[in-house]
């Protein structure tokens, strides 16, 4: 019998189970020129970080590895947002997102 590792095990879990299904959304991540879909769990509630309001997001730290905050965009429902500030997991598997409409 394989034996799965925790990174193994957690890499799956946030694509089968965390990233899939009703919490997740599709959205799509731009950098520059370039837009790829991602899914994402989006908290409809702000989220007051340092006395300032923002939309939360969390996705697979795989799908922004190279991300650059206050530029790169995502675009949930048809509303886009700009990625102000990003917090990986001590396992650079998850990623917090702190998000602000952008104007």
């Amino acid at each position: 019998m394989p034996t799965v590792t925790f990174t193994e095990l957690m890499t799956s879990d946030i694509q089968d189970v965390f990233l899939n299904g009703e919490t997740s959304h599709v959205a799509v991540y731009t950098t520059g020129v370039i837009s790829t879909d991602i899914n994402v769990q989006f908290f409809e509630d702000s989220l007051d970080k340092m006395d300032t309001l923002y939309q939360h997001a969390w996705c697979d730290f795989a799908d922004m590895p190279n991300l650059i905050e206050n530029e790169d965009k995502l675009e949930i429902s048809g509303v886009s947002y700009i990625i102000m500030e990003s917090t990986p997991d001590e396992f650079q598997q998850g990623l917090n997102l702190f998000l602000q409409k952008e104007a």
